[in-house]
């Protein structure tokens, strides 16, 4: 007894200094707590088997009334299927999602099928587009390929004359120039006897005294000569004019009338192997091109050019009007030698001094001062140009004309004094045989 009272009065002594109250609410409250978040965790995946077997179990009950469902409604009940966690619930309904799915096969292939087939329609539709296209665009290459106009040859800048003349219609337009204009140059018998003004003046008065309807577009006075231009494409009417400007008895023998000799036209052959024997170069075309057989007086090879590759060269020949027309229509610029077959192309030699860059004169012959092609300052030993990015033509800087457009070298076809002289070299040639 006696020890049950001092345990009674441990416990007294012990409640009093520590309240026991002070610890059991926050036990209470967490436990509580805990205890809601079950029930409310509970209370939700309840009501989910509950939605869950509410929308699924009635498929499984009655399969046909998949149906009648949408491709949405579909998809909305395999995303209610993939939400469930209960591993029995996943089981029931595995059959009913693999139905579903069966069925969303079933409703999409002939939508695949059908986008499909319009496709094909599509691609058809643009198949014949483009034959359109392609027709319309025949049809205006033959268009352009009839119509002859002599400014074609003046070709854009960004577009070199090689590039131009290797096509036929700048060709042919120059073809038909050279058929339309013809050329008269009217000289002093005896050399700087007579000046080209006062030729002029008896030319002209000759010409109206005559009346010669001779088509004259144009007569202009040159330092040594009176060139006139005639657009008359009757042999007959031409000759009668030459004949009175010769023989009319204002002339007296003073001054004499004549048409100049043009020029043969000059071609390229493209890419000959080095190894090939060219001082038999012309025998070599004509004996591997039947079209040419027979025709060596009418190829004459001119000089090599340096190739990019050192495997091969560029010949260039001087061909006449004739051998040029049978390459250009008949052959396709297309020829044979020993074991190649090579292009060839037209080419205009313009004659321009590599130490003025001048024209008409040789640089061997040359007694000009030396111009930098760069930047057209004198070049002297050490020179360096002021600018190395800058160029300056020096033909087109010395220009009332051009002197505002002088960035090109004085040799590039950039340059509208270089094509100035080379439209004059194709006007002094007859690429084809005269009509």
């Amino acid at each position: 007894m006696v020890k049950r009272k001092n345990k009674n009065s441990r416990c007294k002594s012990s409640n009093t200094n520590i309240p026991c109250t002070s610890i059991n609410p926050i036990i209470h409250s967490d436990s509580s707590s805990e205890t809601e978040e079950l029930e409310v965790a509970a209370c939700k995946n309840a009501r989910f088997r509950t939605l869950t077997n509410e929308t699924l179990e009635q498929y499984v009950i009655e399969p046909n009334l998949l149906r009648d469902l949408t491709v949405s409604q579909n998809f909305d009940l395999l995303d209610l299927y993939s939400e469930i966690e209960d591993c029995e619930l996943k089981q029931r309904y595995l059959d009913l999602s693999k139905t579903i799915t069966n069925n969303l096969r079933k409703m999409t292939s002939p939508i695949q099928n059908q986008n499909s087939s319009e496709l094909e329609k599509i691609f058809a539709e643009l198949g014949k587009i483009n034959n359109n296209i392609a027709n319309l665009q025949q049809q205006v290459d033959k268009i352009n390929h009839k119509i002859d106009t002599p400014t074609t040859i003046h070709a854009p800048i960004n577009r070199s004359y090689a590039q131009a003349l290797q096509t036929k219609t700048p060709v042919q337009a120059h073809k038909h120039a050279n058929q339309e204009q013809k050329t008269i140059i009217v000289k002093s018998s005896t050399p700087n006897q007579i000046q080209p003004k006062i030729i002029e003046t008896k030319v002209k008065e000759i010409i109206t005294q005559t009346k010669t309807n001779a088509k004259i577009t144009k007569i202009t006075t040159k330092k040594t000569a009176v060139i006139i231009q005639s657009a008359e494409n009757n042999q007959e009417n031409f000759e009668k004019l030459l004949k009175n400007l010769n023989e009319h008895p204002s002339n007296s023998n003073q001054f004499k009338a004549f048409t100049p000799k043009k020029l043969d036209p000059t071609i390229v052959l493209k890419d000959v192997s080095i190894d090939n024997n060219i001082t038999t170069i012309v025998s070599q075309l004509t004996t591997n091109n039947i079209e040419l057989q027979n025709q060596e007086n009418g190829i004459k090879f001119l000089f090599k050019m340096k190739h990019y590759n050192p495997r091969f060269m560029n010949l260039v020949f001087r061909v006449s009007p004739e051998i040029y027309q049978i390459i250009t229509d008949k052959m396709n610029n297309n020829v044979y030698i020993d074991f190649q077959r090579c292009r060839t192309e037209h080419k205009v030699l313009v004659r321009q001094c590599q130490k003025c860059f001048l024209f008409n004169h040789k640089t061997a012959e040359c007694k000009n001062t030396t111009i930098c092609k760069k930047c057209s300052n004198h070049k002297q030993h050490g020179h360096v140009c002021p600018n190395e990015q800058q160029k300056c033509c020096s033909n087109c800087k010395n220009s009332n004309f051009h002197k505002n457009n002088t960035n090109h070298y004085p040799n590039s076809e950039d340059c509208p004094v270089y094509r100035t002289q080379i439209i004059r070299q194709l006007e002094r040639t007859q690429l084809y045989p005269s009509a």
